[in-house]
């Protein structure tokens, strides 16, 4: 008789660079980007859609999209990153 040993949990694909996590828009999105070009690239990604507001705190190679957005500045000084906002307008 064989024992196997308990095989750590695989992450959430979201939590593999490049991926998102989360899928509705009253939760926080984290993206983590693999390149500069990917990180540079996601804030302008995610305040494209006119009409459709965006609270965002980023740093590094990291986004979090937040669909709470009084959170945004917590998160951003908890995180040491920054805020980026767009009304939708």
């Amino acid at each position: 008789m064989s024992s196997s040993s308990p095989q750590p949990s695989t992450p959430p694909s979201g939590a593999r660079t490049g991926e998102k996590v989360g899928r509705t828009p009253n939760c926080a999105t984290l993206q983590l980007c693999g390149s500069d070009t990917g990180r540079d690239r996601a804030p302008r990604t995610a305040v494209a859609y006119r009409g459709v507001p965006a609270s965002l705190a980023t740093s590094a190679n990291w986004l979090i999209n937040l669909g709470d957005y009084g959170l945004a500045d917590r998160v951003a000084r908890d995180l040491k990153g920054v805020v980026v906002r767009y009304d939708g307008q």
